[in-house]
């Protein structure tokens, strides 16, 4: 697809002609299928995203500079209509092992107390952590926490013997020991008149809340946690029953995380709920109070940044991550200001009211910029990494490309440790430059910081009958190890 053989059939598009769209139609859509289905899974989510960019395409030709390239022009309006389709729609949900186990058909009884058991185990672990979250939060004495413990559990344990018939339910009877013990904790403190009521109903809501940063999938945000550098919130919006949550907060100057967690009358409720849907990501049916859409504000305006919304480690949870970016395709990616205030507007299923949290975003991280002289060319392609800047969190990487290659596959970047493992990215933003030139802002998880170097590899996919069948074709001519400055 080369620009020039298009510009008279753009023209005559631009005048209303419809072979004309047939044509640019017929020799585009093959490389923006394949750079959708790169970042989609879902055939029919890709099928809808492909009719919203040639739609975009017709209503956008007026403005479109021929000076410009228009392979980079319609890339850039294929890329938006993905992050826009992000935005009304969950990535592939996280939990699909839990869904599999969930959808296990026994074959015998044992099989059957088994899945029971894991389930189990899961609830026990999950109220354990909140009882010491609770336990924390309060500064209670070991000494009574214990008490507490064990006089709730020598009571319940009394009923539960008569009825228990299984490991399992004890299981879960270990689990109810747990829960009932940190909410009556809360009674304790609440009723001995060691905080105010308005804590009180804080407190309430703390065993329904769990650390979503530390047991999501991202290495960058365990970090966080690890390090003492995401933030423990209750800015909380209640509609028709149901409480949503912004739990944690995280912001490394890169980019912004928000643990969202949803609750009903006091029980957990699904933002994303694949059995209320068939299981099918597709399918239309959506159960009340799943995650509709969402609108991100800094400092009272949309402009400059995106966002992306995920699940996190459970299906009441749910990961917002923020970042800067500019409609102009031309722009640099834009800096995200050190202190915001972050205003998520959030639309759940059936209820009319949206959802909205006010959350205060501080950077906390101390980054360090580095300009790395690391660069490679081969043939027709060259790149050039022009800044590199890392933190606990995130690893953000400015590289320059320049592509005169007859070959119209997109090149993409992926950067591996010293030890052979691949870095996941976060997010990708590319803007043109001139004479051919493009500059692409890649947010990574973190590099480890015992690293003493890392490798970038560029590559391009080789294209099977279906994206399950996609391999990535490295250019080797073009791979580099880059030394980490200022490690020892």
């Amino acid at each position: 697809m080369q620009g020039s053989d298009l510009t008279p059939w753009l023209q005559r598009l631009k005048e209303g002609d419809k072979e004309a769209f047939r044509y640019v139609y017929d020799r585009t859509v093959d490389n923006v299928y394949r750079t959708v289905a790169l970042l989609v899974s879902g055939r029919q989510d890709i099928e809808d995203i492909m009719n919203e960019i040639y739609f975009k395409l017709w209503l956008s030709l007026p403005n479109y500079d021929p000076n410009r390239p228009f392979r980079n022009w319609l890339h850039g309006i294929a890329i938006r209509q993905v992050q826009d389709w992000r935005r009304r729609k969950w990535r592939k949900f996280r939990l699909f092992e839990r869904q599999k186990m969930l959808e296990i058909q026994p074959e015998h009884p044992r099989t059957d107390r088994v899945i029971r058991e894991v389930i189990a185990l899961s609830i026990e672990e999950r109220l354990k952590d909140h009882m010491h979250q609770a336990a924390d939060h309060l500064n209670i004495p070991q000494d009574l926490y214990d008490s507490i413990l064990q006089s709730t559990e020598e009571r319940i344990s009394d009923r539960a013997r008569l009825t228990r018939k299984s490991r399992s339910r004890s299981i879960i009877r270990n689990a109810f020991v747990i829960g009932t013990a940190a909410v009556f904790i809360v009674v304790v403190i609440v009723s001995s008149a060691f905080i105010s009521p308005v804590m009180a109903e804080t407190l309430s809501r703390i065993p329904m809340m769990h650390n979503v940063f530390k047991l999501a999938g991202d290495l960058g945000l365990k970090a966080a946690e690890q390090k003492g550098l995401a933030t423990e919130t209750d800015y909380y919006d209640t509609h028709e029953g149901y409480t949503l949550t912004a739990s944690q907060a995280m912001f490394d100057g890169m980019r912004g995380a928000i643990a969202l967690q949803l609750d009903e009358a006091g029980h957990p409720a699904s933002l994303f709920d694949p059995f209320a849907r068939g299981q099918s990501e597709a399918s239309s049916l959506k159960s009340k109070g799943s995650f509709q859409v969402m609108r991100a504000f800094i400092n009272g305006t949309e402009e400059s940044i995106t966002w992306d919304i995920g699940p996190g480690n459970d299906a009441e949870s749910a990961i917002v991550t923020i970042t800067g970016a500019s409609s102009d395709q031309a722009a640099r990616r834009p800096v995200l200001p050190e202190t915001f205030n972050l205003t998520l507007e959030v639309r759940l299923e059936m209820i009319p009211e949206p959802f909205i949290l006010q959350i205060p975003m501080r950077k906390n991280t101390d980054n360090h910029i580095l300009y790395p002289e690391a660069e490679k060319s081969s043939r027709q392609v060259s790149w050039r990494l022009e800044e590199m800047e890392r933190s606990p969190v995130s690893t953000r990487m400015e590289l320059v490309l320049k592509e005169t290659s007859s070959d119209e596959r997109t090149i993409y970047f992926e950067v591996v440790g010293q030890d052979g493992t691949e870095i996941k990215i976060i997010d990708l933003y590319a803007n043109d430059m001139k004479q051919g030139y493009r500059r692409l802002d890649m947010l990574y998880e973190p590099l480890p910081s015992d690293h003493q170097s890392f490798t970038i590899k560029p590559f391009r996919y080789v294209y099977g009958d279906s994206p399950d069948a996609w391999e990535k074709e490295y250019i080797k001519d073009l791979e580099l190890t880059v030394p980490i400055e200022g490690n020892d």
